[in-house]
């Protein structure tokens, strides 16, 4: 008897799940690399043939987990997309919901120096969804509505009405979005500071409205 007869055969769903399992963590590790392939390279233009070779691996490989370049491609805009709902709401429980805080944390974190390449990304991404937006459905049904409703939470919490509430988290972040923009293009980090400081002030205004202070 060899090594091999001393092992007992495994059921056939345990291995089932277990190529699963591997497959899932395949795809895990290729869609982390794709993801930073697209920060560092960008979106326009982009081919499987020179991602797979900067990654180290075939085409086909891509293909084969991800069934087609428009589907990677849609993996990879939902991930970045969940990367960034996730900081959100994290920065929601870290702050306990105050909404001036939250933003705060999140607009620190969001214009640092290192996350520049993630927001030149996005907007390129996001031009391109806007451009196409039959292929890109998902993206764009996602991409303001989905960062709402942390904000607006907070903000009813503190005593805003809901209509108001989802006026100012809409508000607040397609200012922040925009002075991203301002950001990427001009490099002008003092000057969009003090943009940004405004709209902290326009939030703790209504903050104190809705109190009565």
């Amino acid at each position: 008897m060899n090594q091999m007869d001393e092992i007992p055969a495994e059921p056939a769903d345990s291995r089932r799940d277990g190529r699963s399992s591997r497959h899932d963590g395949r795809r895990r590790e290729l869609m982390d690399r794709a993801i930073a392939y697209v920060l560092r390279e960008g979106f326009g233009g982009l081919s499987l043939r020179p991602m797979a070779e900067s990654m180290g691996i075939s085409h086909r490989t891509l293909l084969h987990h991800f069934g087609s370049k428009e589907a990677m491609l849609e993996r990879v805009l939902a991930e970045l997309r969940e990367r960034e709902l996730r900081h959100l709401n994290l920065r929601a429980l870290e702050q306990q919901q105050d909404p001036v805080a939250m933003v705060d944390a999140s607009w620190a974190q969001l214009s640092a120096p290192e996350r520049l390449p993630f927001w030149r990304a996005f907007f390129e991404i996001y031009a391109q969804a806007v451009k196409h937006p039959e292929q890109h459905a998902e993206f764009l049904e996602g991409v303001v509505k989905a960062w709402l409703p942390a904000l607006t939470q907070a903000c009813v919490a503190r005593g805003v009405l809901p209509e108001r509430a989802e006026t100012i988290a809409t508000v607040m972040t397609d200012g922040c979005r925009g002075l991203m923009i301002d950001l990427l293009t001009t490099g002008e980090t003092a000057r969009v500071s003090r943009a940004y400081a405004v709209l902290h002030e326009l939030l703790q205004r209504e903050l104190d409205a809705a109190a009565g202070t």
